[in-house]
C-alpha cells in the first residue's frame, strides 16, 4: 500500500548492437512510494531500489531500509524491475524473448544498467526534481548493479548501498570447482549450504533439517549428502568422484526459460 505501479516504454537494445531492434521496445515495471516525498523545494532525496533475477513485485517500502530511510529523510521512493524478469518482458513471454537470439542478446548487466538511467532521469523530469540526490540501492546481484550504475554514472547518483553482495566473486578473486584439498573446504562449503537455506528458505519448510539428516545417514559421503540435501534428483549430477562441481545453473531450480536467462 502507498505506492503506485507504473509501466515505463523502454527500448530493448539502448546501444544499436542489433539493428532489427532498432524500434523494439517493451513494458518495464517500476513502484513509486512519494507519500513521504517532502517535495522539490526541500530537494527532499530520492531513493532507488534495483531489482533483481528474482522479479520482485512489491512497492520499494517493502524493504525495511527504504521504508524507514524514507521516513527519516522525507525521500521519493523507487523499485524498478530488472529487464526479463517478473512483468517486465521483451515480447510479453519468457519463452518467446530467449527462443529469438536478438531479443536474447539484449539481456545483459550493461543494457539494465541503462535502463535504470533512463528511468531515474524519467521519473526527476516528471517530479521537477533535478536538485534532488539520488542513492540506488540492491541486494544480491542487483547490489553489483547499484555499486557498478554508481561507478558507471557518477553524474546521476551520489552513492550506492549493496547488501549481502558478493562484489569480489566478480574480480576473480572465488576459487573454481575441482577435487576437494581438506576436510576444513568441507566445512566451508557445507556452511555455504547451510546459510543459503538460512537466508533464502523458510527454516520450517525442513531444508536445514534434511542436511544435517542426510550427511548423518550417508557418514562418508558428505558432499554427496550435501547435493541430495538440495536437490535429490539431481544430486548424482552434482557430485562426480569426490569433486563438487560448481554450476552456473542453479542446483536449486527445476531448469525453466527463467532459469535459462538467468544462466545467460
Amino acid at each position: 500500500e502507498g505506492y503506485k505501479v507504473v509501466n515505463f516504454t523502454q527500448k530493448l537494445d539502448h546501444f544499436g548492437y542489433y539493428p532489427e531492434n532498432k524500434d523494439v521496445t517493451f513494458e518495464q515495471k517500476v513502484f513509486i512510494n512519494d507519500t513521504f516525498w517532502a517535495g522539490v523545494k526541500a530537494k527532499a532525496p530520492i531513493f532507488v531500489l534495483f531489482g533483481g533475477e528474482m522479479g520482485e513485485t512489491y512497492g520499494p517500502d517493502y524493504v525495511r531500509i527504504m521504508a524507514l530511510s524514507g521516513v527519516k529523510f522525507r525521500a521519493l521512493l523507487i523499485h524498478i524491475q530488472h529487464r526479463f524478469y517478473g512483468d517486465s518482458i521483451p515480447s510479453g513471454s519468457i519463452d518467446l524473448a530467449m527462443d529469438n537470439h536478438m531479443i536474447r542478446g539484449c539481456l545483459t548487466t550493461e543494457q539494465a544498467l541503462q535502463d535504470f538511467a533512463e528511468i531515474i532521469l524519467s521519473v526527476k523530469a516528471n517530479y521537477s526534481a533535478y536538485a534532488s540526490p539520488v542513492i540506488v540501492l540492491g541486494c544480491g546481484y542487483a547490489g553489483a548493479l547499484a555499486v557498478w550504475f554508481r561507478l558507471r554514472y557518477p553524474e546521476t547518483v551520489i552513492g550506492a548501498l549493496a547488501s549481502s553482495t558478493p562484489l569480489l566473486y566478480y574480480a576473480n578473486y572465488t576459487s573454481t570447482g575441482g577435487p576437494l584439498q581438506s576436510a576444513e573446504e568441507v566445512k566451508q562449503w557445507f556452511g555455504q549450504m547451510l546459510s543459503f537455506a538460512a537466508k533464502y528458505v523458510n527454516p520450517n519448510n525442513g531444508l536445514i533439517h534434511n542436511v544435517c539428516k542426510y550427511v548423518d545417514e550417508m557418514g562418508d559421503n558428505v558432499l554427496e549428502a550435501m547435493a541430495y540435501a538440495l536437490h535429490p534428483k539431481l544430486y548424482t549430477e552434482a557430485c562426480i568422484e569426490g569433486q563438487y562441481l560448481i554450476e552456473v545453473e542453479s542446483p536449486f531450480e527445476i531448469p525453466t526459460k527463467t532459469t535459462v536467462a538467468w544462466q545467460w
